[in-house]
């Protein structure tokens, strides 16, 4: 998919989509990089998310910030859910890739699962442009291996974890590269096998067609977390990649 087509698919699947998970295992893998953003968030005076989405993230961001928290994402779908999950945050609609904030404003950046949608290097310029000097840049994204195995295809045919996915990286150090080469030092990255939740499109299926007027609640309650969580099983030869950077002078 083009990156236009990219964004027509996700407006399209907030629309009717079931409420997003609230528990933060959804959000990261590997429990170092979530005790590095609860650290860095509550000495941040500003926190922005790019490519917010449902609001999984801030809604656990916001619990431990002691500053401004906001996200920004192309779907006012999205936002308007993210809002009613988190309504001590602002957020805006806005492009990813000329974001309608000001050179410097933000103490923490975070960003999960949107850079592989988007032209990786003009996303890493606006996230080093937004933050001050001495900021944190917190991005994951997906890591392929070469025997790596999903039954969706891109629109190059190319086997991929999500159809909207432009590019899947080979190894932690082709990502590292990328993020030094955009004028981050790198301070840690990690890669954790990716676990999907087998009852996810069975849910999705009963939501979207009536069939569980309750369900849209059930799946971002303590109990439906559980049991999403309980049933992942992790994809062959995918691994989520997490990295803390820090903007150099």
């Amino acid at each position: 998919m083009t990156e236009a087509s990219s964004r027509s698919h996700f407006e399209s699947s907030y629309e009717t989509e079931f409420d997003p998970p609230r528990d933060i295992d959804f959000i990261f893998y590997c429990r170092d990089t979530w005790k590095a953003v609860r650290r860095l968030a509550r000495g941040a005076r500003v926190v922005i998310d790019l490519g917010s989405g449902g609001g999984t993230l801030l809604y656990n961001v916001a619990r431990c910030a002691t500053g401004v928290v906001a996200g920004i994402d192309f779907s006012m779908s999205a936002i308007r859910g993210a809002a009613r999950l988190v309504p001590a945050a602002g957020f805006a609609c806005g492009d990813l890739l000329s974001l309608p904030v000001r050179d410097r404003a933000a103490d923490l950046v975070l960003s999960t699962m949107v850079i592989e949608h988007l032209d990786d290097r003009a996303f890493l310029k606006e996230a080093w442009r937004i933050l001050k000097p001495g900021g944190c840049l917190v991005v994951t994204s997906v890591m392929k291996r070469p025997w790596a195995w999903y039954y969706l295809k891109n629109n190059s045919g190319e086997r991929v974890l999500e159809a909207t996915h432009l590019r899947e990286y080979g190894s932690i150090e082709e990502f590292t590269a990328l993020l030094g080469q955009s004028g981050f030092r790198v301070a840690r990255c990690e890669a954790s096998p990716i676990r999907f939740p087998v009852l996810d499109p069975v849910m999705r299926a009963l939501f979207r067609r009536g069939g569980v007027s309750s369900l849209k609640g059930f799946t971002s309650s303590r109990a439906g977390n559980l049991l999403r969580k309980a049933a992942r099983v992790p994809v062959p030869g995918y691994y989520s990649i997490e990295a803390l950077c820090v903007k150099t002078a």
